[in-house]
């Protein structure tokens, strides 16, 4: 069978034969010059609900559009946008704006057609690549207490990972733990761990 990519047309007779229901996948298939596998695809998806999805990735790519399918649907690719700084500042501004609001980075994402990691980008950057915009904070102050705890327990975790990786590269080297802690102090620059 070739490998052409199926067309919209195409699709929609393919889902129409088997809505049908005449004629077994291996006989739709030579049909439309189809492997038997592929129409087989076709029907589960009709099944399951996932066909107008498929569907939709079949247009975009139809009409020239690039689709990346990500983790949590499709996400249009655009042709090569000039990244110019204008437009660059033009999707920072509505990712704040929907940030603000409330939703995810996925549903932003999905919302300007952009991919998770871009929202990511214009989310968490420093601040004077963010247009005026302050990076979210990422060390707790002492007035939020649910931050607090939060960040004692990740240091209480770092702790611990400390002491583990210790212990490993003291049985490695066949060093003790006291030697290696000690030196490990001197070089990051603070008293011994417990």
């Amino acid at each position: 069978m070739p490998n052409k990519p199926i067309i919209i047309r195409e699709l929609d007779n393919i889902k129409a034969r088997l809505m049908a229901g005449d004629l077994s996948s291996s006989e739709i298939g030579r049909e439309f010059n189809r492997a038997t596998s592929h129409i087989a695809h076709i029907r589960n998806m009709i099944k399951d609900g996932s066909y107008d999805q498929y569907r939709e990735r079949v247009k975009a790519r139809e009409e020239g559009g690039v689709v990346k399918k990500g983790p949590r649907g499709p996400y249009k690719k655009h042709k090569k946008i000039q990244s110019n700084k204008e437009e660059m500042a033009r999707v920072a501004k509505k990712v704040f704006a929907l940030r603000e609001k409330g939703l995810t980075i996925h549903a932003i994402a999905r919302k300007l057609g952009v991919s998770p990691s871009k929202v990511g980008y214009h989310l968490y950057q420093t601040k004077e690549q963010s247009n005026g915009h302050a990076k979210l904070p990422t060390v707790a102050t002492e007035t939020d207490s649910a931050s607090l705890t939060n960040r004692n327990i990740k240091i209480g975790i770092a702790y611990a990972e400390t002491e583990r990786f210790l212990g490993l590269l003291s049985e490695r080297l066949s060093l003790s733990a006291d030697v290696l802690r000690s030196r490990l102090s001197e070089l990051l620059g603070h008293p011994p761990l417990r």
